[in-house]
Order: C-alpha cells, then structure tokens, then sequence
C-alpha cells in the first residue's frame, strides 16, 4: 500500500489539515489607527475586545473556560483580560461576531498579527 493511501484520500488529508490549523484572532479596536502608529503592531490603547475561531487547537480550552459547547469551524468574541475575560458566542461566522463585536463594544476597526508557516 502507498504511502498515500495509509493517511487516507484526499478529502480525509484535507479534513485532518483543516482539524490543526491555529486559531484564527483578530484584534477589536474602538479608534481608527493613528497617523504615527506602525500598522504592524497591535497596540494596546483603544483594543477592546479579539474575535477568534474555533478550531481543534483551542476547542476544548474554550469549552472548559466558557462551560459552552463550541464547535470547530464557529467563532468567539472575548473582552477583558485573564481573569476578567468575557466569552460571547458561539457565533456561526466571522462576520456575525465581527457585527457583534462593532455592535456591542463599538468596534471600528480589526487587526491580526502576522502569521508564518
């Protein structure tokens, strides 16, 4: 048998990629960026709350921390910090919690940090 068909078919190999990926996080802020700041940071001031999803990775530290059932494949929006952080969602899409997020805390603008593979 090849080495191929030991992980599975195609589909399956996707299915399992798409089961590790990292979270996605973007950042919630209530301020339009400033002319002087660096559009490759993400500051603190005017950060209100991050939008992320769900995926193998943290489904079940959102699970114990929150007491809901999350999915993979849905979305959270948190405010606050360590032990003030408050959990809304589940969401069923990104943009449903980015609308949440503009609705609820007055976001105007998200921010991610760069990722590399």
């Amino acid at each position: 048998m090849g080495q191929a068909k030991k992980r599975g078919t195609r589909e399956e190999r996707i299915a399992q990629a798409m089961l590790m990926r990292e979270p996605e996080q973007f950042f919630g802020y209530d301020r339009e960026r400033r002319p002087d700041e660096s559009p490759f940071e993400l500051p603190e001031d005017g950060l209100v709350c991050m939008v992320s999803s769900i995926t193998s990775q943290n489904l079940e530290a959102a699970r114990m921390e929150t007491g809901k059932n999350f999915e993979i494949g849905q979305w959270f929006c948190s405010t606050g910090a360590h032990s003030t952080t408050v959990v809304h969602g589940p969401f069923e899409s990104s943009e449903s919690a980015f609308n949440f997020a503009h609705e609820k805390f007055g976001v105007v603008r998200f921010m991610s940090a760069p990722q590399w593979e």
